[in-house]
């Protein structure tokens, strides 16, 4: 039985993945369409969704913060216990307060938070540009460069 199971699971974890495959694809595709027709609004969406799915997490869910090495399901819920939702609220708090919430010794939460700064982060915007321009902003946060394209 084990064996038949085991079968499967493999089986559907390589449907899962052929799936994914293809979704990132049409969603670049639809990137690409959307900005011919200059539809910033559904390009900023497809672009959120695509970093979502290609990081197999929702961003700013909890499961966000499974990124991080050393953290695993028990810890994330201990912090979700302590109000930590997302890595950009887990960057907000002290070594200690990490610590804390996990019950881990020092240095862990100063090491949790070097982890975080190091996952890039960053803001993309859109605004329209006349008539029939669109101008995509993107902020990284890390490096403070902002890329512009039109």
């Amino acid at each position: 039985m084990d064996q038949a199971f085991q079968r499967f699971k493999t089986n559907i974890m390589q449907d899962k993945a052929h799936i994914f495959k293809h979704c990132i694809r049409i969603i670049r595709c639809i990137i690409d369409c959307q900005q011919e027709l200059q539809d910033a609004i559904c390009v900023l969406n497809a672009l959120q969704l695509a970093r979502c799915l290609e990081g197999k997490v929702w961003e700013n869910s909890p499961g966000e913060i499974r990124q991080l090495e050393g953290v695993g399901p028990a810890s994330v819920r201990k912090l979700v216990i302590a109000g930590v939702r997302s890595l950009s609220k887990l960057a907000t708090l002290q070594p200690h307060q990490i610590e804390t919430a996990l019950s881990r010794n020092p240095p862990f939460g100063t090491n949790i938070l070097k982890a975080v700064k190091c996952i890039p982060q960053f803001k993309l915007s859109s605004k329209q540009v006349g008539p029939a321009k669109v101008c995509y902003i993107a902020q990284f946060p890390v490096s403070g460069k902002y890329l512009i394209e039109q």
